[in-house]
């Protein structure tokens, strides 16, 4: 169930080629989180974008859900970037897997994901 995200950029990560992927692993690795937690909170200016290797994660808008990420999506890129309030709460379900985008490895990707989405 996906309503309409403005602010959650989405995209599949078979897009990206093998070397981009490997890329992300090898500079900046996973993280696996052992139970259900809260991601990114509404309102909040997320520091970092993720990728998800394995596992779901839930947007809510209060108790509601308006939508999930599935494996090989990325989630807060364009909040991230841009520095925008998430609109939604993001709650990551236990033994999923997400690679952790900064800043940095951001900007350095963004010429190249931009290219991707806009096909």
């Amino acid at each position: 169930m996906i309503y309409h995200l403005s602010m959650v950029l989405k995209t599949r990560i078979e897009n990206l080629n093998p070397k981009e992927i490997k890329k992300l692993l090898l500079n900046v690795g996973s993280r696996i989180y052992q139970t259900r937690s809260e991601l990114i909170y509404k309102g909040h200016i997320p520091l970092a974008g993720f990728i998800l290797i394995k596992g779901a994660i839930d947007l809510m808008q209060g108790k509601k859900l308006v939508g999930s990420i599935a494996p090989g999506q990325l989630l807060g890129l364009n909040e991230a970037l841009h520095h925008i309030p998430f609109k939604y709460q993001a709650i990551i379900e236990s033994n999923s897997e997400v690679i952790i985008l900064d800043q940095s490895t951001l900007k350095e990707l963004s010429q190249e994901i931009a290219e991707i989405v806009a096909k």
